[in-house]
C-alpha cells in the first residue's frame, strides 16, 4: 500500500471526514488527495457518503475492506520494524 493511501485510511479509520478535513489531516494537496480518494474508492477501500457541489464538503468513510487493508498494513509495518 502506498504511503498516501495509508495516511488517508488511518484518518478515516476513526471518523468519517470531509475532503477539507482530510486535506488538513493528511497534508496532501488538493490534486493529490483527489486522485488518491478516487483510487481508494475504485479499490473499494473507501466510500463517498455525500455528493456536494463543493467537493471540499463531500464526506468519506472507510469500508470494511479498507479497515482490513489498513490493519494488514499496520501488522506488516510493525513486523518489519521488529526485524
Amino acid at each position: 500500500m502506498r504511503e498516501n493511501k495509508e495516511v488517508i485510511l488511518r484518518a478515516l479509520n476513526y471518523n468519517d471526514l470531509t475532503f477539507l478535513e482530510l486535506e488538513k489531516k493528511t497534508n496532501l494537496d488538493d490534486e493529490k488527495l483527489d486522485k488518491e480518494l478516487v483510487d481508494l474508492s475504485e479499490e473499494g477501500h473507501i466510500e463517498k457518503l455525500t455528493e456536494e457541489k463543493d467537493k471540499e464538503l463531500n464526506q468519506f468513510a472507510i469500508t470494511e475492506k479498507g479497515k482490513r487493508a489498513y490493519k494488514k498494513y499496520m501488522r506488516d509495518h510493525f513486523d518489519r520494524a521488529e526485524e
